[in-house]
């Protein structure tokens, strides 16, 4: 058991789990710019594989989220490298947007929600 189920941060013990995921797909959105004078967004992503713990909110977690949000499938993912919000990690063809984030240092444990494949 990792010490983030009990409340607990232990870098260790913690990221420790990030040697045991598995490398999953991410894509970033591009920066935008600007252009004379108006802020362009990207609708291009840049895409790289990195290795992720995936794992489900314990049912604490889930109570914590909005409740508008408690009946969509969300998860935890920890990473060894900074993870940034709307970075979308795909696992087994399902697409998942980070929403939080708990930056430690290098490592980064982010909570992401499922998304519609039609969103991407």
């Amino acid at each position: 058991m990792n010490s983030a189920s009990n409340g607990h941060f232990n870098l260790e013990e913690d990221c420790s789990i990030i040697n045991e995921g598995e490398f999953l797909e991410i894509r970033r959105r591009e920066e935008g710019k600007f252009y004379r004078g108006k802020f362009i967004s990207s609708n291009r992503y840049e895409e790289f594989s990195a290795q992720c713990s995936f794992q489900p909110l314990s049912g604490r977690e889930t109570q914590q989220l909005p409740e508008g949000d408690r009946e969509t499938v969300h998860v935890k993912v920890y990473t060894a490298f900074a993870l940034k919000r709307d970075d979308i990690i795909v696992r087994n063809g399902e697409s998942y947007e980070i929403q939080v984030l708990d930056n430690w240092g290098t490592y980064t444990k982010a909570t992401a929600r499922l998304i519609d494949v039609e969103r991407n």
